[in-house]
Parts: structure tokens; C-alpha cells; sequence
């Protein structure tokens, strides 16, 4: 049982996307990516659309071994996603859902320019009670 709970942030060996999860400090497994990249304006509509059908899919499975979060930056081109993962297991499940697989694959049909970057975070603390 987990007595001090705090939030991870970390990156993944495989460069996909993750967002947070409460953890045992001592235990830093789960696995954290921030995915961004900008589409141009006349795709925006079509990307949120496609987003919205892997989220719908995401929901049908164990949500409680992962989150994937969605956002936009202030050009409201630029998406970022931000996931956490339990596992490579799980992160490997969700990451080959076919939605999730044609929401890429279109996305990266739509010409992203170079814009997609894939970050892996570390963790270095929490504003939680230890």
C-alpha cells in the first residue's frame, strides 16, 4: 500500500507521449512524454475530431493504468499531448489502438513541417506532502 503519494514526471525510452499519475516516490515506474506539434489551421477542426475517437476508445480500457491528456497553445494550432503510462505494457496497448494509430497517421498526412517533438520528463518533485 502506497503511504506518501506524490506526481511523477518522466520521460519514456520509447519517445511516446504520457501524462501524470500519483506514485510512490520510491517506485518511479511509470512512464511520462509530452508530445507537440503544430497542424496547419484548415486541418484544426478535422485533428480535434480525430483526437475525440481515440478518446472515446481510450475510455473503454483500464483507465486506471494511464492518462492522455490533450491541449492546444494560445495559436490554437499547436496540440500538445501529455500521458502517463503504469507500464510499457500499458503504454504499448494504448499506443496500438487502431483509432489512436489512424488519428496519427492522418495527422502526419496533414503536413506537420517538422513540428513534431517528443520530450521525455524526469522527475524532480512535488508541491505534495511527503
Amino acid at each position: 500500500m502506497l503511504r506518501n503519494h506524490q506526481l511523477l514526471i518522466a520521460w519514456t525510452r520509447n519517445g511516446y507521449l504520457c501524462n501524470t499519475q500519483f506514485f510512490d516516490p520510491s517506485k518511479q515506474t511509470m512512464i511520462n512524454v509530452i508530445v507537440t506539434y503544430t497542424v496547419k489551421p484548415a486541418f484544426v477542426e478535422e485533428n480535434k475530431k480525430n483526437i475525440q475517437k481515440f478518446l472515446d476508445d481510450f475510455k473503454n480500457l483500464d483507465t486506471s493504468t494511464f492518462e492522455y491528456n490533450i491541449y492546444t497553445k494560445d495559436d490554437n494550432t499547436t496540440f500538445v499531448h501529455y500521458s502517463t503510462y503504469r507500464n510499457e505494457e500499458v503504454q504499448t496497448e494504448i499506443l496500438n489502438v487502431p483509432s489512436f494509430k489512424e488519428f496519427q497517421r492522418l495527422r502526419d498526412e496533414s503536413g506537420l513541417n517538422g513540428t513534431h517533438t517528443v520530450e521525455i520528463l524526469t522527475y524532480v518533485g512535488s508541491s505534495k506532502n511527503e
